[in-house]
């Protein structure tokens, strides 16, 4: 899910992802910046860049399992 938020002056994008997986995935940093790029490049051909430049964008990855999780985060 997207939104699209006012805030003062300019408008922040807020990017909801949900997946549910049943094990932790050793490549979830490369499919979240996929995901990213993706997003990023369908406001670019919107047109929705500020000033020229993207809007900010921040993923977060919640994971809920155990054991801690075992694979890179960058």
């Amino acid at each position: 899910m997207v939104w699209r938020l006012k805030v003062g002056q300019q408008w922040v994008w807020v990017y909801l992802l949900l997946e549910f997986q049943s094990k932790p995935d050793p490549w979830m940093a490369l499919r979240i910046m996929v995901y990213l790029g993706l997003l990023s490049q369908h406001l670019v051909n919107e047109g929705e860049l500020q000033n020229g430049l993207l809007p900010p964008i921040v993923p977060i990855v919640l994971y809920n399992g155990t054991p801690q999780w075992p694979h890179p985060r960058t």
